[in-house]
């Protein structure tokens, strides 16, 4: 699993995009990393590698509200930046 640090808007991104592209996950930053579920119904991610993502997205929601960014915004622009070739 890829490390990260949130110290501004372009990590955020970064994570997010990694989350979409590279874990294909249907990202919303509401959704726990626990309750993912694969195709065959089984559990996406092991209890440890759950609680780190669900670390670094609460970094993430602490940088927006010290930053007054708003991360469900973060969030949908991170999806159409990985999703923008289909869309064209």
């Amino acid at each position: 699993m890829k490390e990260f640090s949130i110290n501004s808007r372009e990590d955020i991104s970064a994570f997010f995009v990694y989350l979409i592209n590279d874990l294909d996950l249907s990202f919303h930053p509401d959704n726990p990393f626990y309750d993912y579920v694969n195709q065959d119904g089984g559990i996406t991610f092991t209890l440890d590698e759950s609680d780190y993502l669900e670390s670094i997205l609460e970094l993430c929601f602490v940088w927006c509200h010290r930053n007054d960014e708003d991360i469900y915004e973060l969030a949908l622009h991170a999806f159409i930046e990985v999703h923008k070739p289909q869309l064209d």
